[in-house]
């Protein structure tokens, strides 16, 4: 029982059902029907509790349902068949790249200006005209 009960946590469990009923697409059986069944069981037991409230028409809760009540009609109004198997089980996605920080990549940078300036340059989120201006202004900045 939650101690302060609002129209958001109905509508949230609209993600939960959705979220099982997708989940399902990807099981065999028996637990593909315990999904389905426990999925219809949230969403119905969600549309009641949502229209329970006053304040079923408040933003969030209508943002929720525009997503999750329309995933809900559909999977309501088709069957979720299972989705087929992948094809290569053997996927091999080569080794993982060892994570490193902005942090460290800033402070990697700040030790080789021409690095940091080669950077802020051809950074994809400027222009082509924004990089040149500020390459041209730190050249002459390091320059003098």
């Amino acid at each position: 029982k939650l101690e302060y009960p609002t129209e958001t946590w109905p509508a949230q469990d609209f993600r939960k059902a959705n979220a099982m009923r997708m989940a399902a697409q990807h099981t065999d059986q028996p637990m593909r029907a315990q999904l389905l069944s426990r999925a219809l069981e949230l969403s119905d037991r969600a549309w009641k509790d949502l229209i329970g409230f006053e304040s079923s028409h408040t933003s969030r809760a209508v943002a929720i349902l525009l997503t999750e009540g329309t995933t809900d009609q559909f999977f309501r109004n088709r069957d979720a068949a299972a989705l087929p198997s992948p094809s290569n089980s053997n996927c091999d996605f080569g080794r993982p790249t060892p994570f490193v920080s902005q942090m460290e990549q800033v402070k990697k940078m700040l030790w080789s200006p021409w690095k940091l300036l080669y950077r802020l340059a051809t950074s994809p989120l400027r222009s082509k005209a924004q990089s040149l201006i500020i390459a041209a202004n730190m050249a002459a900045d390091t320059a003098s």
